[in-house]
């Protein structure tokens, strides 16, 4: 068969990891934002709950203002 400009070529082969790498790769850094974030949010979801009453609008914004900051932090954590 031949070959013509028209046909898919098979896919090549990678060269499996190093163990070095592989272990790198599972090894992400640990971080803690994602944790913060979550919080954050659970702070101003208790807001909304809480919006009767004049202490609801002032924990709104202080989970507002956390969720911002976690988001902010998140994105500029180094890799």
């Amino acid at each position: 068969m031949s070959e013509e400009p028209g046909q898919r070529k098979p896919p090549s082969r990678k060269e499996p990891l190093s163990p070095e790498a592989l272990q790198k790769v599972i090894d992400a850094k640990k971080s803690y934002w994602p944790f913060a974030l979550a919080v954050s949010v659970s702070i101003a979801l208790f807001g909304v709950v809480m919006l009767p009453y004049i202490i609801g609008t002032i924990i709104i914004c202080i989970g507002a203002a956390l969720t911002v900051a976690s988001i902010i932090g998140w994105g500029l954590e180094r890799r």
